[in-house]
Formats: structure tokens, C-alpha cells, sequence
């Protein structure tokens, strides 16, 4: 086995937060479910994480996590998802030191995008107003 170069980076060992050192951390089922929350609106579940619901089970040294979320549409829903599945395992690692059994998605809703409303003379402009037609209003022609 060779050593690292001089320098670089290695990565943690894998495992809870707390493995090795002396003590216990525990972290409440309740901090987890906010992570999940957080990670979720992050990857692009629709609201700021209240309409996101999050149950949060433990099962030996691991968690599982389920996740109900409202999706932005029109857009791909199972990449969506898969995106907040994702997200959601990686933050509960990185933040809690969670060993990650399962996150299951249920696309609770679907969240329709609204088209933004048009400038204040946009509406002038589609009247027929001045302006309208391309042309420049200054000069007369386009």
C-alpha cells in the first residue's frame, strides 16, 4: 500500500461521527428529520420545507428516512425524486454521521409554475399601444 502524496486530502473513514473517539453522540430523530427536510427543499422539492413531510426510523446503527414532497411541474418527476433521494442520504452522512439504510420518496403533489406576470408596459404593448408591432415610438419605424 503506497501513502498519499504530500499534502493531499484523504477521506474520512466511514462510519457515525463519533466511532473511535471517546464518548457518545447522539443525535435526536428530530434533528435528523430537519436535515431530511432541508436536503429536500435543497434538491428542489417545492416550499421552504413546511409542506415537506419527513418520518425518520431507526434500525440498529442506521436510519431509514421517508420523505413526502411536492414536486415543481411540468418537469421530470423521478429524476426530481431521484434527486432528492440523493440529497437527502448525502446530507443526513455529511451533517449526522448517519449510516443511510433507505430514503423512500412519495410525490406527495405536484406544484404547478406560475409564468411570471408581464412589465407594466408589456400589457400596453400587446394593446396596440404605441410601440406595438415593433416599432419605436420615438422615431415611427422599426
Amino acid at each position: 500500500m503506497s501513502a498519499a502524496p504530500a499534502g493531499a486530502r484523504t477521506a474520512p473513514p466511514p462510519g457515525p461521527a463519533d466511532a473511535g473517539g471517546p464518548g457518545r453522540t447522539t443525535v435526536p430523530d428530530r434533528v435528523l428529520a430537519k436535515i431530511a427536510r432541508r436536503a429536500a427543499v435543497e434538491a428542489g422539492a417545492v416550499g421552504r420545507g413546511s409542506g415537506t413531510g419527513v418520518r425518520v426510523r431507526r434500525s440498529g446503527t442506521g436510519v431509514s428516512v421517508a420523505v413526502s414532497v411536492a414536486l415543481p411541474y411540468p418537469g421530470g418527476v423521478l429524476g426530481a425524486a431521484r434527486a432528492v433521494r440523493d440529497r437527502v442520504a448525502r446530507r443526513l452522512r455529511e451533517y449526522a454521521g448517519a449510516e443511510v439504510l433507505r430514503v423512500d420518496v412519495e410525490v406527495a403533489s405536484l406544484a404547478v409554475r406560475r409564468a411570471p406576470a408581464p412589465a407594466a408596459g408589456a400589457a400596453e404593448e400587446a394593446a396596440g399601444e404605441p410601440g406595438a408591432g415593433g416599432e419605436d415610438p420615438r422615431w415611427g419605424r422599426p
